[in-house]
């Protein structure tokens, strides 16, 4: 990102490309932002608050986890860990399994994100928006129909096709 910034009208902020590292969910969010200055620090947290609420509330959300996120967590071998003892232990066994853990990973992961690692920048989208923040009802839309899909122990309803955004590598 600090080349291709570099290379344009947006040259003045190549520095600032490692704010991109605030999406990434597996780096501590201090490793990206502490010693940088306030304000790149709150756009830091304002930039990783949208990368995880756009995508969570986002209509294909569910669909683009079970056709996408879960090849992608298989290719990129983040569908397992190993233990202390050095045995294979799989995380997410199938797309639908994915899914089923979803709702913990909400509760558990992304809400401490949010909440403590983002400073909570997300209480300003409701005023922005007159009172109500649109991106959290759909979350909370998204995730109370997964929890119910769960319930029933029935995706079938997932019948959204989303397009995927690079093409997908042959099975």
């Amino acid at each position: 990102m600090r080349v291709y910034l570099a290379r344009g009208f947006f040259a003045r902020f190549a520095e600032q490309a490692v704010l991109i590292h605030s999406t990434n969910f597996a780096r501590p969010i201090v490793d990206t932002l502490n010693g940088l200055p306030h304000e790149l620090f709150i756009i830091g947290q304002m930039l990783g608050t949208a990368d995880l609420v756009s995508q969570i509330a986002g209509r294909y959300y569910l669909e683009r986890c079970r056709d996408f996120l879960f090849r992608e967590f298989v290719a990129a071998g983040v569908d397992r860990s190993i233990s202390p003892t050095g045995d294979i232990i799989v995380l997410y066994d199938t797309a639908e399994d994915l899914l089923r853990k979803t709702p913990d990973f909400y509760e558990h992961l992304v809400k401490r994100r949010l909440d403590e690692d983002f400073g909570q920048v997300f209480r300003y989208v409701a005023p922005h928006f007159g009172g109500e923040d649109p991106y959290a009802l759909s979350m909370q839309r998204n995730l109370n129909y997964l929890r119910e899909m769960i319930r029933r122990d029935d995706f079938s309803s997932l019948r959204r096709k989303p397009v995927p955004l690079m093409p997908l590598p042959l099975a």
